[in-house]
């Protein structure tokens, strides 16, 4: 092999080997990043009332994941609001409400637990908290009746990270106040609640 095909080689191999170092180092940086977007919602009317079922694509951050790993819960508050369109007038709101849910982890016994009012579900990885804080399943948001039969209503889903609830030093952190930026954009949905065979109009 001449002289000027060994630099060549060499040369190649280096590229190579740039280029795997920045691929590499994209996909790192792309697992830092923060992300939230509601998939699916779907309203259900389940004994006299309005539930809805969820599903979240939620993927958290080093920072977010090294604070809860170190015993650091964090808030997660999904937001629901349902409106009846007025041609005439503004939009009536009919519910404005939000579904909280708490992310921890137990050092001690190496558990994750997802949280929701006082019912409490322990697993035993990280995926599994995961997978429960993002599938919503059998949400009861109002009873049924206070909506009209086959009457059109509007409603739109987010998910956020609640950095009111931080520990009150992360609140605090400004240098690193966007790492803590989770929001998903309103997720819109429509549905209407079906007349009862039989009952009058």
């Amino acid at each position: 092999m001449t002289g000027n095909a060994i630099n060549l080689w060499k040369i190649c191999q280096i590229l190579v080997f740039n280029l795997l170092v920045f691929s590499m180092s994209e996909a790192s940086r792309a697992d830092q990043v923060a992300r939230a977007m509601i998939e699916r919602i779907e309203p259900l009317v389940l004994s006299g009332q309005l539930s809805l079922d969820v599903d979240i694509d939620l993927q958290l951050n080093a920072t977010m994941k090294q604070a809860v790993t170190r015993g650091v819960p964090l808030y997660f508050s999904l937001d629901l609001e349902i409106e009846q369109p007025r041609w005439w007038w503004f939009n009536k709101t009919i519910v404005d409400t939000s579904l909280e849910r708490q992310l921890s982890y137990n050092a001690l016994t190496r558990s994750w637990r997802v949280s929701t009012g006082d019912l409490s579900i322990p697993t035993t990885s990280f995926e599994e908290a995961m997978k429960l804080l993002t599938n919503i399943r059998n949400w009861p948001v109002v009873m049924s009746d206070r909506f009209e039969p086959d009457e059109r209503y509007i409603g739109q889903v987010r998910i956020r990270l609640d950095t009111d609830r931080l520990a009150r030093p992360l609140q605090m952190d400004n240098a690193n106040r966007d790492s803590w930026a989770l929001s998903s954009p309103w997720r819109p949905f429509e549905f209407s609640i079906r007349r009862d065979p039989g009952e009058s109009p």
